[in-house]
Formats: structure tokens, C-alpha cells, sequence
């Protein structure tokens, strides 16, 4: 994420994405976010011009590639045109 895109959110938005920002070697901009507060971390990103893709993180049941969101504990968020 870009510091100057940062610079432009509240200091509660800055202290939230140092909480659960990703490594820069991670495609992820967040990660590890609590459902409960996936719905903050959605706006925050898109304050600053991305929009988010969420990927559920928890067990994963049957072979599944990804987590199902009934069975997540968490999310990771990408940007929607990155996909590796």
C-alpha cells in the first residue's frame, strides 16, 4: 500500500491497517481481519481507491480449495484485478 494513500485516512483507519496489514512480499493488503470487522476494512480500502476482494480464512472441509464463509474465522483482502 502506497504511505501517501495512508496519510490521507483518520489516525483510527492508519492504526487499523497497522493492525492487520500484510508483509509487502503477500499479495494481500490485509489480513487476519475478524468477520466482525470486515465490513470497516472494506471502507477503508475503498477510501483509498481499491476495491476489495475477500477471501475467507478458516478450515477448509472436503478438499475445498478455499474456506466457505460459514465456516471462516477471518478474511484476507486483495485487490480485485490482482490475481496470482
Amino acid at each position: 500500500m502506497d504511505k501517501f494513500l495512508l496519510f490521507s485516512l483518520s489516525i483510527e483507519d492508519q492504526a487499523f491497517v497497522e493492525k492487520y496489514r500484510s508483509p509487502k512480499n503477500e499479495a494481500s493488503y490485509l489480513k487476519k481481519v475478524p468477520l466482525g470487522q470486515l465490513e470497516h476494512a472494506k471502507d477503508i480500502l475503498r477510501k483509498i481507491g481499491i476495491k476489495p476482494r475477500i477471501m475467507y480464512r478458516g478450515p477448509r472441509y472436503n478438499g475445498s480449495y478455499s474456506t466457505n464463509k460459514r465456516h471462516a474465522h477471518s478474511a484476507s483482502l486483495y485487490d480485485t484485478y490482482t490475481r496470482y
